[in-house]
């Protein structure tokens, strides 16, 4: 179960402006924070790194990580569900 999510920000004008061009494709936009995200995983096993902001989540080595990662819109994080079958 791979989740990707904006996520509130403390720069709202790039939160506004991201909102609005999801509205320009008709496609459905809504944030949540951190805790409203994890929520998501309720029942499944949540592998490593966790929920963490983009940059954060598994990272190539010569990545560079911001000072502040909460700057960035997304979260992501991906989980397995014990003896699920699809």
């Amino acid at each position: 179960m791979p989740e990707s999510h904006a996520t509130d920000s403390p720069s709202q004008a790039g939160v506004s402006t991201f909102a609005d061009l999801y509205t320009r494709t008709g496609t459905p936009f809504m944030t949540r924070d951190h805790d409203q995200f994890e929520r998501l995983f309720h029942g499944w096993t949540v592998l490593q790194p966790g929920v963490a902001y983009g940059p954060q989540w598994r990272p190539d080595p010569d990545d560079v990580i911001p000072a502040d990662p909460s700057s960035y819109l997304t979260l992501a994080a991906v989980a397995r569900k014990e003896n699920y079958v699809c």
